[in-house]
């Protein structure tokens, strides 16, 4: 099944959301934080669209340092910006 993107559906910019990631990252390092695991419940679900732009069943762990990994369920192109 392939997945289709309605032309007026707008995606989160990947350079949006990277630069979020990088603020977040800087928060962790300031805290003396490792990581963040950010999952897909209720109160996280919009945390996870704000750092990853998808609202898919997903976790997302976000080191203080390197890339963050998405951990997801469902298409991985819906995941892809």
């Amino acid at each position: 099944m392939e997945w289709v993107v309605p032309d007026w559906y707008q995606r989160t910019p990947k350079e949006e959301v990277e630069g979020r990631i990088s603020l977040f990252q800087a928060l962790l390092r300031e805290n003396g934080i490792e990581s963040a695991l950010i999952g897909d419940t209720v109160n996280e679900k919009v945390d996870l669209f704000y750092l990853s732009g998808t609202m898919q069943q997903a976790h997302l762990n976000v080191p203080a340092e390197g890339s963050p990994l998405l951990l997801h369920s469902q298409a991985l192109t819906a995941a892809v910006a």
